[in-house]
């Protein structure tokens, strides 16, 4: 796919503001021959549908600011690519924390033919996690990847660490016993008992040898930051050989061990033993009860590199027996709740109690969320009950802006919702909807922030080339940030002008660029200042002040970017 980006020539003018980004490294040579005093500015055409995901804490919230393994994938993870390189992305790593891709145009996404791909993430010290990211429109979409550092585990999961030794041909010289600590909200725990002389081979067949550490993570079905951070998620589930659906989840376990040299353990030459703690409340929907029992829990695993879900059967819910069917005492963490679902396994991987959804409610069943107030900065509206959670970013509007949510069980009844504003994570209401979601007309209340403003600016990138005055209108996702704030929202610049919505006067604030290089994504940020007095000057050293005009509560900039490499480089 190329780009045919658009010349104008005129006679160069004074500049209108001062720049904060820079560019460096075009060679426009062929364009010698011109007068000294002309500009020429290149209108660089955007892609139409662009996605902007960051990778967060979901402890902190903060961005997960490490060098993370990204893989793109799925059913059409192949149309996808950088957006500024127009390169291939299915394995990159970043160390910003934000990934930025773009759809190729020939497949514009919509209601009825959808977009639908997976991203994989592995971070050092966190559950690697896969998403299904479904995209309906075109224009930009934004969103998150919560991760969960193992060493600090954001409410609502827990985990522990147990070692062992591998000999040579990768048997077990001592039992490996894991049992994650009682989850404090729903008493939920999950235990791993892997008996000795286990021989552990990778999904390659190549033995663990030599120090093993195994590590298990307890997701419960109750905590907002467990639900919206399970791996593979709940409301885009693609199960094996199966149609895209929806799962009600019982609680997730992950299980991984790895010995010295990275070797991962997919199979086990003998059974392990695996049992899990149904939480406190847990509600059964095939009953509409809490479990009780003798009901039946379905337990499913989870490949997350490619993102698809495999039945591994039914078992049954069972009240916390005195001890193990070999004689082994039960671990003390898995008590508390009364009531115990066990399975054996001769593979490692994510498994959960889940009972999955096939018919979902899609956008023309007209589930609608109207705004009966005009949002003035970007929002997240959030889907929730006992064992589901759905989130989207959505953009401003005015008042009457409907938004049609999806990928939700079409039976779901008494669900909530609540609103997140993204600048800072807090939340701004929320409600619930009585009797059925599918199909109701929900309204949504977003305050007004007096101080708000909508800045619009128009950008030039400056491309040094011989002193010749070369300009740029690039088309590309932008993030910006108040300075002291972890928490980024995007928007689009399309054709050289971009609008920031719920900014403040006075305020500093950091606006980023991702860039591609090679196979590594990373940020080049810069800090400016909106002044209350929007007609020109330097501020602060080192705070690039851009000038303008103000509207009431509408602010127009124009400003010229120098010093990043990135876009110039391409062209």
């Amino acid at each position: 796919m190329s780009r045919r980006p658009s010349i104008r020539i005129r006679r160069a003018l004074p500049l209108a503001a001062a720049g904060f980004f820079v560019l460096g490294g075009c060679d426009y040579s062929g364009l010698s021959s011109l007068e000294d005093d002309l500009e020429i500015t290149l209108d660089i055409p955007g892609v139409a549908t662009t996605v902007a995901l960051q990778l967060v804490d979901q402890r902190t919230g903060a961005p997960v600011e490490t060098n993370a393994l990204v893989e793109v994938g799925g059913r059409d993870g192949g149309v996808l690519f950088d957006p500024l390189l127009f390169e291939s992305v299915e394995a990159t790593t970043t160390s910003s924390g934000v990934v930025v891709l773009g759809l190729d145009d020939r497949r514009l996404p919509s209601a009825t033919q959808p977009v639908v791909f997976d991203i994989f993430v592995s971070a050092p010290g966190f559950v690697e996690t896969t998403r299904t990211v479904i995209l309906d429109r075109p224009g930009l979409h934004s969103g998150e990847v919560g991760l969960v550092n193992l060493q600090s585990p954001p409410p609502g999961v827990t985990s522990t660490v147990a070692t062992a030794t591998a000999s040579p041909d990768g048997s077990l010289l001592t039992p490996i016993v894991a049992t994650t600590p009682t989850e404090a909200e729903t008493g939920g725990a999950a235990s791993v008992q892997i008996p000795a002389g286990t021989i552990l081979r990778t999904a390659g067949g190549e033995p663990l040898t030599g120090p093993t550490t195994a590590t298990v993570a307890y997701f419960n079905d109750a905590s907002l930051t467990s639900l919206s951070s399970f791996p593979g998620g709940l409301d885009a589930v693609q199960i094996e050989g199966g149609p895209l659906g929806s799962f009600i989840t019982g609680g997730f376990v992950s299980i991984t061990v790895q010995d010295s040299q990275g070797r991962r353990a997919a199979e086990l030459s003998q059974a392990a033993d695996v049992a899990i703690a149904v939480a406190s409340g847990t509600v059964n929907p095939l009953t509409q009860a809490p479990v009780r029992a003798g009901d039946e829990l379905p337990i499913w695993s989870l490949d997350p590199r490619s993102g698809v879900w495999q039945a591994e059967g039914v078992r049954v819910a069972e009240a916390v027996p005195e001890a193990l069917a070999d004689g082994r005492p039960l671990p003390r963490e898995l008590t508390d709740t009364g009531l115990i679902t066990r399975f054996t396994t001769e593979h490692l991987s994510y498994f959960n109690i889940d009972w999955f959804s096939a018919d979902n409610c899609g956008i023309a069943d007209n589930t609608v969320f109207r705004f009966d107030t005009h949002p003035t900065e970007p929002l997240r509206l959030e889907i929730f009950q006992r064992g589901f959670w759905s989130g989207r970013n959505l953009a401003t509007g005015p008042a009457g802006q409907e938004f049609k949510p999806f990928g939700f069980p079409r039976d779901m009844s008494d669900a909530s919702w609540r609103l997140i504003r993204l600048a800072d994570r807090s939340e701004v209401s929320r409600g619930d909807v009585a009797g059925p979601l599918c199909g109701a007309t929900v309204p949504l209340s977003a305050p007004e922030r007096p101080s708000s403003l909508i800045v619009e600016l128009q950008v030039d990138v400056a491309c040094p080339s011989g002193g010749r005055n070369l300009f740029l209108q690039p088309s590309y996702p932008v993030a910006y940030r108040p300075v002291g704030s972890p928490f980024w929202t995007w928007a689009n610049i399309e054709s050289g002008r971009v609008v920031l919505e719920g900014l403040e006067y006075g305020a500093r604030y950091e606006v980023g660029l991702n860039v591609k290089r090679g196979n590594t994504w990373s940020f080049e940020t810069r800090t400016i200042l909106l002044s209350e007095d929007p007609t020109g000057g330097i501020m602060d050293p080192g705070v690039q002040f851009m000038s303008g005009e103000r509207d009431g509560d509408r602010l127009t900039l124009w400003y010229r970017i120098s010093d990043v490499r990135a876009i110039c480089d391409v062209l």
